[in-house]
């Protein structure tokens, strides 16, 4: 549940009926993305080639592999478009504390807003951190558009 304002007025958002929901289709351990140089962005990963409704990104779900010592943050861009079209639609970033007793590291990135997707859109994502070539696993969070609910 969020509260905000509406048109000046107090506002809670609520999920109804299927609530939020992971892409890809969970138990998945995510979609492997790819960084590029250090402290540059690699190539998009398609998390989805067209979703089924008109939905919100909450957040992304990530997963890093062991022996990632060294990097100090990871970052994220999420686009819709088609392949070696995409277009920015959020992006988010996190630091990382090295610690090589933990051996993987997992993290929930919530959107201070979520992110609008159209139905039949394509999702992809990229990462960057501070070495070349580190994997994550990554996951959305969302929610279909018609199962939250505005009360005001």
């Amino acid at each position: 549940m969020a509260v905000g304002l509406v048109g000046g007025r107090p506002a809670v958002a609520a999920a109804q009926n299927a609530g939020f929901f992971l892409i890809p289709t969970g138990p998945a351990v995510g979609t492997t993305v790819t960084s590029g140089t250090a402290n540059a962005y690699g190539s998009y990963a398609q998390l989805i080639a067209s979703t089924s409704a008109a939905l919100f990104i909450a957040g992304l779900v990530l997963d890093t592999p062991p022996a990632i010592a060294g990097i100090t943050y990871f970052q994220f861009m999420v686009a819709t478009g088609g392949a070696g079209a995409e277009s920015g639609i959020g992006e988010a970033k996190t630091g990382f504390i090295e610690d090589a007793s933990i051996g993987h590291f997992d993290s929930l990135l919530l959107f201070p807003f979520p992110l609008r997707v159209a139905a039949s859109t394509r999702i992809a994502v990229k990462s960057a951190c501070t070495q070349s070539g580190k994997t994550f696993n990554v996951s959305l969070l969302c929610i279909n558009q018609t199962n939250l609910v505005i009360f005001t």
